[in-house]
């Protein structure tokens, strides 16, 4: 994969598998959602997630089976009406019988990264994992969520978080539908997820 530069949704018309968009510091303007559709990364700065912004007025829904964002913080720059999710791991798309758990639908690894709902009315939760789909959380910030949770697992979906903070939702940290499974890794005291609503 090569490395690409410019606005994101532009490289990601022309990504391929492999590839490396680089976020600049500063802050990047989306007026829409964003939709990955190939095991691309998203990288800005590991060390600094506060100095790479990803002003996104939509969704970033991955639909690809792989890759990952590095070092972005995520963000409504103002509020619209019902944009939903601030990200969505997709789940898969074919018919007939249901998938296992993890296999079917998309897969991505978000670390060093703030997600933050704040401005914006997303709905069920900031972050939602599909029915099959596998998302990986590494020292990563879920926060803001004005009317539902920061993270939302739905029916075969598996979530593994290692460190990070899930805080500040209006209805707690983490709702797992029946079927959906989450595993905290590492050391459990440098994950810290919100148990009870906002007051």
């Amino acid at each position: 994969g090569g490395r690409r530069r410019g606005s994101l949704s532009a490289a990601l018309e022309v990504a391929v598998v492999g590839d490396v968009i680089e976020l600049g510091i500063g802050h990047h303007w989306e007026a829409d959602g964003l939709v990955v559709k190939q095991g691309i990364m998203i990288e800005g700065d590991e060390n600094a997630c506060d100095k790479v912004v990803l002003e996104l007025s939509g969704t970033l829904r991955w639909e690809a089976k792989g890759g990952g964002i590095v070092g972005v913080t995520i963000r409504r720059p103002r509020r619209g009406e019902d944009e939903g999710p601030l990200v969505v791991v997709a789940s898969h798309k074919g018919k007939g019988r249901k998938p296992k758990r993890g296999s079917k639908g998309a897969r991505v690894q978000i670390v060093r990264c703030m997600c933050d709902s704040s401005i914006g009315d997303e709905g069920e939760g900031v972050i939602v994992a599909e029915t099959g789909s596998e998302l990986v959380l590494e020292e990563t910030v879920i926060k803001g969520s004005e009317k539902g949770h920061g993270l939302v697992v739905k029916d075969l979906a598996t979530v593994k978080v290692e460190a990070g903070n899930i805080n500040s939702n209006k209805l707690g940290g983490v709702k797992i539908h029946k079927g959906g499974a989450m595993e905290i890794v590492g050391d459990q005291n440098k994950c810290i997820i919100q148990t009870a609503p906002m007051a």
